[in-house]
């Protein structure tokens, strides 16, 4: 069962932060939360309101029991007064310091009149000058936290101006709980996985399968799988474009996954990749790093930034199934001991610049500031 406790008004000893999300379902934001909230557990009295109707409990139970979790249940797109009244009821009675908000139109339903923090989790796939209502609700947070740089440029290339309000705080791996690959692994296929919603128009899942059809069937090389772990709309598209490609025998689609055993089974495979069309951070590059496995990610966005334009991973032109080929042939070629001097190399950035601990420490420090 989730846990729900009963709010009681006491004398404030701790910051108090309350999270809130339009919806709790297996994307990468949602689970960058439950990590931040189970740290900032240890030192901070913690909350999350949950709006919409929309939520996945297996995900709601990886939430540290201290944690106050509140489900609104409010239909999408609902008008229903008493449940926006309910939300602020509630932000009253939890006598909160901060709001951390994850979704920005949140804001227009709420009268606190606290800090309120804004965490951007991707880039915009619209034109927010094109969007006054967007810009205005920017302007009304005390500080916006971009999961990357990428993400910070898009925010101020689309139109906000406030510059000094936007500060980078990238997200967090739990380093310590993934297994890495070990150095002994033996090949007798090249083995290829892609973790992420199945979402091909944004995360391009179709550009790694046509890929793979022509390493098939025009370059003959037939000792390779890929993996597909996630769930999402593109579901069935992607399987009748397996079927199509009669790549039944290549692919698997192994849904939903939850991350105990993603730690636990990356190291398993040869490469990660990591086809998206855009991309605000990409935290499953990150997380395959970390099991010390080499990633192949497209050209643009969060997953650049990570690979530090081909320092620490690979990069083909994004939507670019030619470039993809090559350089899946180049990677499939590589000497084992130049793929674990860059992957040792790849390992060492994570723990040095996408550790969860950091993520929590920086936001701790951003609700202090003034």
């Amino acid at each position: 069962m989730v846990h729900y406790h009963l709010l009681q008004i006491y004398k404030q000893t701790t910051m108090k932060v309350t999270h809130l999300i339009m919806a709790f379902e297996t994307g990468g934001s949602e689970t960058m939360l439950v990590d931040i909230m189970n740290r900032q557990v240890e030192n901070l009295d913690v909350s999350l309101i949950v709006i919409n109707d929309i939520y996945n409990k297996e995900l709601l139970l990886k939430i540290d029991k201290r944690v106050n979790i509140f489900l609104l249940k409010r239909k999408p797109s609902s008008r229903n007064i008493f449940k926006f009244l309910n939300l602020n009821w509630i932000l009253f009675r939890l006598r909160t310091n901060v709001i951390h908000i994850h979704n920005p139109s949140i804001l227009k339903s709420i009268f606190f009149v606290g800090k309120k923090i804004l965490t951007v989790h991707d880039v915009q796939t619209r034109n927010i000058k094109n969007n006054p209502n967007l810009i205005s609700w920017l302007d009304g947070f005390d500080a916006i936290a971009a999961i990357s740089n990428s993400v910070k440029k898009d925010i101020i290339d689309r139109g906000f101006r406030s510059v000094k309000k936007v500060f980078v705080i990238n997200n967090g791996v739990e380093i310590e709980k993934i297994n890495n690959k070990p150095n002994n692994h033996l090949i007798d296929k090249f083995k290829i996985i892609q973790v992420s919603r199945l979402e091909h128009k944004k995360k391009g899942q179709h550009i790694l399968l046509e890929a793979i059809r022509v390493l098939v069937y025009k370059k003959e090389i037939t000792k390779l799988s890929l993996d597909f772990i996630g769930v999402g709309e593109s579901e069935d598209y992607l399987k009748k474009l397996v079927k199509s490609y009669k790549l039944e025998n290549y692919v698997s689609f192994l849904g939903f996954k939850d991350r105990d055993y993603i730690y636990s089974n990356l190291c398993n495979y040869d490469l990660f990749v990591q086809p998206s069309l855009f991309e605000g951070f990409g935290l499953t590059v990150a997380e395959a790093m970390a099991a010390k496995v080499p990633v192949l990610v497209s050209n643009s966005g969060g997953p650049m930034e990570i690979i530090q334009n081909d320092v620490f991973g690979y990069s083909f032109e994004n939507g670019s199934v030619d470039d993809c080929v090559i350089a899946l042939v180049k990677i499939m070629n590589i000497q084992k001991d130049e793929i674990k001097a860059i992957t040792e190399k790849a390992f060492d950035r994570v723990c040095e610049n996408y550790s969860v601990k950091s993520t929590v420490n920086n936001y701790y420090n951003l609700y202090k500031k003034k």
